[in-house]
């Protein structure tokens, strides 16, 4: 018997006693390996009841709670009776002596016993699997709306999305202007109720259990849910029910292109919600309807917006209800060139100096996982940095450094220099630099578990993993071309709202501050190798020549190869792209057409 589907179902959430009765069984069927006839039955019976819970849980991983509870119960009289089946297949092997028939009677007995035991668990998981479909109805719904959708609309985000949710945030947690940086949110009531709601903006954060009064938000299980607060208890949060509901307004800083919306809960068949989009003169430029007649109650929908340069975001609740997160298109953080810097929110900033920065630090988000360890979750705190050394003659990052330094202490490292474009890695502070491979996992356990670390599909391709009550999540992206005159980084993070934990060069808002976030300490001293520091130590004497200028036939043809590389549209493009194919020109014209490979190799799509 190979009962492997019920262990990796319940393996994850179960506490250290749970663990101890499944594991035990497993042992005892391997230990039995010409078990008589009733242990036999018994292993089929088990087999069976597996063949139910891989068709039932891995549905719906919540429900390894409740499988949990009566393998609790039932476990450890599965596993006695194994157990004593197992003790007396051992003796009969001693001594060679038939079973008696009072053994034979008990034998009968044990397995009648087990039966029953295995029946109860049949029946309770034919219970389960009856009533837990509208439960996955709804699991599949949030799924299908809250991933992405069809291939056209994938197209309107060139470079893939990126989430503003609220997951990171505590239940009863007060949403204000600064909560979420790059974007203010505010609300205001519309309705003259005489019992008015209170407010403030407010989450109910189902993930962590929160309590709430109002059935219908309870559905959206994984989720946590802005609304607008009816009493201001932050204990048991409701939303607030009037006739016509609040309005919430989203403000960001620089234009955003909108691709949608998902909302929870719209409950007032008799008017519709509104979604109105302005732009940056404050021009409504899209206004959208959610239809309440198709029975939004206890239920998400997605409101596709696909609206281009929006400022602002009005939603004007018909009723009560939340919502879960807006969809926008990528704006990635990058470092390339000369060096320019590219900002989370789309801003740029060009750096002329020399020298070791903090391109960003991502610090103080606290996550909480299962542990393999102890019954009770564990707690992290998260701590990622990535250094920039710029120098050379063409101002160039010369070296990236990623620390680890999560729970308060040094836990790896990977490093990277443009001597060899080859990337190095760390584990411990008293470990060794050696090279990594792909598809390599570089990671401290915390005991015997995995708390945070890098995970390494290739020389371009890098992830910053943690552990959640997901699961392992990838928070941070990183996107590297590395060539012998510099390197280039793009930093993406699919959930925008975890901006609020990074600061450093890309940070959002820097491209108005240009703050440049310079690190006095050597590069040894952050974490770093000293092959590297010896290799930036024998740049520093290098003539910069991004100080000289371009005539206009060596500005024409570096026009041309970087017209070749990114192509015609990038020449004529507005905002963002048209930044980059002008630093690309700029650094062609000073460096050669390397940067406009590398440039070319930076925006490849993901």
């Amino acid at each position: 018997m190979h009962p492997q589907g019920l262990y990796q179902s319940i393996i994850n959430g179960a506490n250290g006693a749970d663990k101890a009765n499944y594991v035990r069984t497993l042992a005892l069927l391997d230990g039995c390996a010409n078990a008589p006839r009733s242990l036999r039955h018994k292993e089929t019976r088990l087999l069976q009841v597996d063949v139910l819970l891989n068709r039932v849980v891995p549905a719906i991983p919540k429900m390894t709670k409740w499988l949990l509870a009566w393998w609790a119960v039932l476990g450890p009289a599965v596993a006695e009776e194994l157990d004593a089946a197992c003790m007396l297949q051992a003796q009969r092997s001693s001594t060679g002596v038939e079973l008696s028939p009072q053994q034979l009677l008990q034998e009968k007995e044990d397995l009648e016993r087990f039966d029953r035991l295995a029946q109860q668990l049949e029946e309770n998981y034919d219970h389960l699997e009856e009533n837990t479909v509208a439960a996955q109805a709804l699991t599949d719904e949030f799924n299908e709306i809250a991933s992405e959708d069809t291939e056209e609309t994938q197209l309107f985000c060139e470079f893939g999305t990126t989430t503003l949710d609220f997951k990171t945030f505590s239940h009863g947690e007060v949403i204000t202007r600064n909560s979420v940086p790059g974007v203010e949110i505010t609300a205001q009531r519309r309705s003259d109720a005489r019992n008015p709601c209170t407010g403030p903006l407010m989450i109910l954060n189902n993930r962590e259990g929160g309590a709430t009064n109002d059935g219908d938000l309870k559905t959206c299980t994984n989720c946590a849910l802005l609304v607008y607060s009816e009493d201001g208890d932050s204990q048991t949060v409701d939303d607030c029910a009037e006739r016509p509901g609040p309005k919430f307004i989203f403000e960001w800083d620089t234009v955003k292109d909108l691709k949608n919306i998902l909302l929870w809960d719209q409950d007032d068949g008799n008017s519709d919600t509104k979604i109105q989009l302005f732009n940056e003169n404050d021009e409504l430029i899209a206004e959208k309807d959610v239809d309440q007649k198709s029975g939004l109650n206890g239920k998400g929908t997605t409101v596709d917006l696909r609206v281009r340069g929006v400022k602002k975001l009005k939603v004007l609740m018909a009723g009560s209800g939340a919502i879960v997160q807006i969809k926008q298109c990528s704006v990635d953080g990058s470092e390339y060139g000369d060096p320019h810097i590219l900002t989370l929110d789309g801003d740029k900033f060009d750096l002329y100096e020399n020298g070791t920065f903090s391109l960003f630090h991502y610090s103080g988000r606290k996550t909480q996982f299962v542990s393999a360890e102890q019954d009770k979750p564990k707690t992290g705190l998260i701590d990622w940095q990535m250094f920039a050394h710029y120098g050379g003659p063409t101002w160039t990052a010369q070296g990236l450094l990623l620390v680890d330094r999560s729970n308060e202490g040094f836990r790896q490292a990977m490093e990277l220099t443009a001597k060899d474009c080859q990337w190095r890695r760390k584990i411990s502070a008293k470990g060794n630099w050696s090279n990594v491979g792909k598809d390599s996992s570089i990671s401290l356990l915390e005991g015997g578990d995995y708390l945070s670390g890098f995970e390494f599909h290739s020389e371009k391709h890098l992830s910053l993993r943690m552990n959640t009550p997901e699961g392992l999540v990838d928070s941070i992206n990183l996107h590297t071309v590395c060539k012998p005159k510099g390197i280039n980084v793009r930093v993406s993070m699919p959930n925008i709202a975890e901006s609020r934990f990074l600061k450093g060069q890309i940070q959002v808002g820097n491209g108005r501050g240009q703050n440049k976030f310079a690190v006095d300490k050597k590069w040894v001293a952050l974490g770093g190798s000293d092959y590297a520091n010896r290799f930036f130590q024998g740049l520093a004497g290098q003539q910069y020549s991004l100080l000289t200028s371009c005539t206009a036939s060596e500005r024409a043809k570096a026009e041309q190869i970087c017209v070749k590389h990114l192509g015609e549209k990038m020449k004529n493009a507005k905002g963002t792209k048209g930044e980059i194919f002008n630093d690309c020109v700029f650094d062609v014209c000073r460096g050669g057409e390397e940067f406009a490979i590398a440039a070319e190799e930076m925006m490849s799509k993901k």
